[in-house]
Order: C-alpha cells, then structure tokens, then sequence
C-alpha cells in the first residue's frame, strides 16, 4: 500500500462544496486559518469551506489557503474555478538588496488587471471597490507619494543636485497627494451607500418633487427670447 503524500494538497470545488485533501498536520493548521473545518465524523481529512459562502468568498478562502500553503513549500493543486490569483513561488530570488527587475512589469501587469476589473465591474459598487485599491488610503497612489517623499531620506547636504531632486521630487507628491484625495472623493460619490441617498433626500427636501408638480426633467427650459428691436440696425 502506497503511503499519502503528505506534501501535496489538492482544493477543488465539487457540486458547490470546496474540500481539500492530502498534507499532514502543518498543512491541516494552515488550512483551518483559512476557515476549512474537518467533515462530520473525521479528524483529518477532508477538510471542507462552511456551507453558506457565496462563490466569490469559496474563491477568496481557497486561494488564501493555496498561497498560504505554496508559500510554506507544499505542492497545491487548486481547482481553476478557485484559483483567482497564481500561487506564489516558495522561495524568492536573492537579490543583494537590488530591486527584481521585473517589479515594474509585475506592478503594471497588477494595475493592467484593475483597470480591466473598472471596465467590466457589474455595477458602480464594484467599481468603486476596485479603484479604492489606487486612489484610497493606504492604495497605490498614496504608497507612491510615501515613496516619493522618502527619496530626502539619502540626500547628501552637500550635494546641491540631490537636494534640488530631493526638492522637486517632494513638491510633486505633495500635488499627488491632494490629486489622489480629490480622486478618492469622486470614488466616493460613484456609489454612495442607500442610507447616504436617504440622509441627502432628508437634508434637502425642497429638491424632492412634490405630489402633483411636474418633475423637473419633465419641465422645458425657458428660452431667452432676444427683444425684435434688438435685431433692428442702427438707427439713421
């Protein structure tokens, strides 16, 4: 009889149910962070997400487990419906305190996938979601204007081109930051919460139709009507 391989684990989801086989025991306290609890009558295995998540959370908790087990060096097979994200290598490549070269590629390719998820949201809420991860707090903008004002940090005083680059540098974060604000609260207005409408209609009643008069979109403008003398030339 062939032993388990206990450093490999397989997440799939069958008829709605997500379940996860193989691993030992560290593998096993991985998965229960992620919210997998033993089936009924079992102590190990499988271990299954509760009943009652939406498609979107089995796909968030899977791939959470997954990365979480790939990053500890397990081989994880996860079921292509979950899998909303690769897995991350176990290992990361040393690079003697120099940047990977392809950060860049990899920040805009994460950017790229943003900008695509904006476009095809299914509605303004998820929308909004979506860009609060570049224009809210703590998102990219406001981690690249942290960025920015850090580079005052290795000036040398001596050095009169560093601190004019230093210089320059910190007054374009300073406009980034407040675009990025102005950016957040336009995010903000592009799906306000039902009990922000509600406040708004409440504080404002006098813009609310009353019953009987017509709506205003109902209403045509008043035209400016120039007066005929005006058309008239000079007088001889």
């Amino acid at each position: 009889m062939t032993a388990p391989d206990t450093n490999s684990v397989a997440i799939v989801r069958v008829a709605g149910r997500v379940t996860a086989t193989g691993g030992d025991a560290h593998a096993a306290r991985f998965l229960s962070m992620c919210g997998f609890t033993p089936e009924p009558g079992s102590d190990t295995e499988p271990r299954s997400l509760p009943e009652g998540l939406s498609d979107f959370e089995q796909a968030e908790q899977a791939t959470e487990a997954a990365v979480l087990l790939a990053t500890a060096g397990y081989e994880v097979s996860l079921d292509p419906a979950l899998g909303v994200r690769p897995s991350p290598p176990p290992f990361v490549p040393v690079t003697g305190g120099r940047l990977p070269s392809a950060t860049k590629d990899r920040l805009a390719g994460e950017i790229d996938d943003i900008a695509g998820h904006v476009a095809h949201a299914p509605d303004p809420a998820e929308a909004a979601r979506a860009l609060d991860v570049l224009v809210g707090e703590g998102g990219v903008m406001e981690r690249t204007v942290d960025a920015l004002r850090s580079v005052s940090y290795f000036t040398d005083a001596q050095n009169s081109r560093q601190d004019e680059v230093a210089d320059s540098l910190g007054f374009v974060a300073e406009v980034m930051s407040d675009l990025r604000r102005l950016a957040n609260e336009a995010v903000g207005r592009l799906a306000p919460a039902p009990a922000s409408r509600a406040k708004a209609a409440r504080l404002n009643p006098s813009r609310t139709p009353q019953h009987g008069a017509p709506h205003p979109s109902h209403v045509s403008p008043r035209l400016h009507r120039p007066d005929p003398s005006s058309d008239r030339g000079p007088s001889r």
